[in-house]
């Protein structure tokens, strides 16, 4: 991925050296397909990384001025206040109106597959109005080395969206500590804000720097004042 890098380096000094930044818009960032064939225990491993992939992007995305990222627990709220089964989320014209209800411009769509210990990844941003295709990447390689370049995607999709990311930094792609990151997100999809908490603190506790973790916890203890 070393033509990603650079091809980074050069746009976004371009970027910063006199493109305009577009007007505040609504980012949404769905959770990715897995379509890895093979036996269940095969696709079961890879499982997690539906939400992982996403999140990665959501937390870089975050950090871009004029930017609002909807957040992943918005989106289920979303589907509950609509009355919608998570079934529907299996056909992208559900969530492109799912996504225009909370005012999203663009989204951002993925699958993945895992092959012979190689993991593909296909990410695309769709203009909400439109439907087209504003951009579409692929990213293979060996786990860890993709959950590195998804922090690289994140800034190519920054740039598709005319703004730009500062460094990667606190986010990390150590495929161990996102895996611990995504029992938190299993708890907030069920709901169970209070132990969503206490599993982003014992992971900030090994990972204090972690900063997606502190935002979800920001999450988790907004919704649990509600209840």
């Amino acid at each position: 991925m070393g033509w990603l890098r650079r091809f980074l380096a050069a746009a976004l000094f371009c970027l910063a050296h006199g493109q305009a930044l577009a007007a505040p818009q609504t980012l949404a960032i769905w959770d990715f397909d897995n379509n890895t064939p093979g036996a269940m225990g095969v696709i079961q491993s890879v499982e997690h990384l539906r939400r992982v992939l996403p999140e990665m992007l959501l937390a870089r995305l975050v950090q871009a001025p004029g930017l609002k990222v909807v957040e992943r627990v918005r989106l289920r709220e979303a589907l509950e206040e609509q009355k919608l089964g998570s079934s529907v989320l299996a056909e992208q014209d559900s969530r492109v109106r799912l996504g225009r209800i909370l005012g999203a411009k663009r989204m951002v769509f993925g699958d993945f597959t895992l092959f012979g210990g190689v993991l593909r990844v296909d990410v695309r941003v769709v203009d909400v109005e439109t439907s087209q295709v504003l951009m579409s990447e692929p990213i293979n390689g060996q786990i860890a080395d993709v959950l590195e370049n998804m922090l690289y995607m994140a800034d190519l999709i920054a740039m598709n969206l005319e703004t730009k990311l500062g460094d990667a930094g606190s986010v990390g792609a150590d495929p161990v500590v996102w895996a611990e990151y995504d029992k938190g997100l299993v708890q907030m999809d069920a709901r169970r804000f209070d132990l969503a908490v206490d599993t982003f603190k014992a992971l900030l506790t090994k990972h204090p720097d972690f900063t997606p973790a502190e935002r979800q916890i920001k999450l988790a203890l907004e919704r649990l004042a509600r209840m």
